[in-house]
């Protein structure tokens, strides 16, 4: 009888331990973290909040760089998209990951008396050529993609 009790405790055993499966309804569907060596570099925008900008008379271009001497992350944002006049900003930029968000921000501040940006964006690339900014707060609707080009030219 102890036999028998002992080989219905050992397939109990047994079965309890194959009887448990992984669960693999988990997704992460957090964005990879991204490095500067990812984003820096010349920039043009391609689309903006669902419109196509290729042909367009309206463009804006983003140079994203390293300056070794401030020790700091720069940007260069040239474009026509809200006056007549071209309009060059410069400033200093910051990347970095939220792990309570899962996603890459930028943040930036303008020279001289332009301020903080007015939002914080949403990073991702959607290739090593094609990158897309969302605004955190702002509506979702305003989104810009960007490829990557040579050089803004003069």
């Amino acid at each position: 009888m102890k036999n028998i009790l002992h080989i219905l405790a050992a397939l109990a055993a047994v079965l309890t331990l194959f009887s448990c499966q992984k669960d693999h309804s988990w997704v992460d569907d957090s964005d990879p973290v991204l490095s500067y060596n990812q984003i820096l570099g010349s920039w043009q925008l391609s689309v903006w909040n669902g419109n196509d900008m290729t042909g367009s008379d309206t463009w804006c271009y983003l140079e994203l760089k390293s300056d070794r001497e401030i020790e700091e992350m720069v940007f260069r944002l040239y474009q026509n998209l809200s006056t007549a006049e071209p309009v060059d900003r410069t400033g200093i930029f910051e990347l970095e990951y939220d792990e309570d968000l899962r996603c890459n921000l930028v943040s930036g501040r303008y020279d001289h008396e332009y301020g903080f940006w007015a939002d914080d964006y949403i990073v991702r690339l959607l290739d090593k050529d094609t990158m897309e900014w969302r605004p955190l707060k702002s509506s979702s609707e305003d989104v810009s993609i960007y490829r990557r080009i040579d050089s803004i030219p003069e």
